[in-house]
């Protein structure tokens, strides 16, 4: 099959793969490049929830505090209601920020403060859903595996 090529065949033929090799390899970086990018963005994903996670827990316990020192004041009940349903958005919201049915060693955790934050709303005579939350807290879960998965 090679026995009649000349010089000219050996070296369009040493093109040829040289081609493919090149094309092959700008494929396995841009794969490689594309894995990086989504590891990149789940870590600025995870430090924007570090981030807005710690602004919750201090609006949270700013108002807390104010609604623990107007407990007792009979006056102030519009100021307390207002102050309860934020508080109640914002409890929410931080539950749905965690997964304390997960199995890593953070679930310990995330659990703890589950128990603590409901312990301290009870405290204050609130209370909140938490097969409301258990449930959209599961679509989240999977609706994050899936975009996890995605890169």
């Amino acid at each position: 099959m090679f026995a009649g090529w000349d010089s000219q065949d050996w070296f369009g033929f040493a093109a040829v793969l040289a081609i493919i090799a090149a094309s092959l390899a700008s494929i396995w970086a841009s794969w490689i490049t594309a894995r990086r990018a989504g590891r990149q963005k789940i870590a600025e994903a995870r430090l924007r929830w570090s981030d807005r996670y710690k602004d919750l827990v201090l609006d949270l316990d700013a108002k807390l505090s104010e609604l623990d020192r107007l407990i007792d004041r009979p006056r102030y009940n519009i100021t307390r209601r207002r102050l309860r349903l934020g508080i109640r958005r914002i409890a929410t919201e931080m539950l749905f920020m965690t997964n304390p049915d997960s199995v890593d060693a953070a679930a310990q955790d995330e659990y703890a403060m589950e128990r603590d934050l409901l312990d301290r709303l009870a405290y204050l005579g609130m209370s909140l859903d938490m097969n409301f939350v258990r449930k959209h807290r599961l679509v989240m879960k999977h609706n994050w595996r899936q975009a996890k998965s995605e890169f």
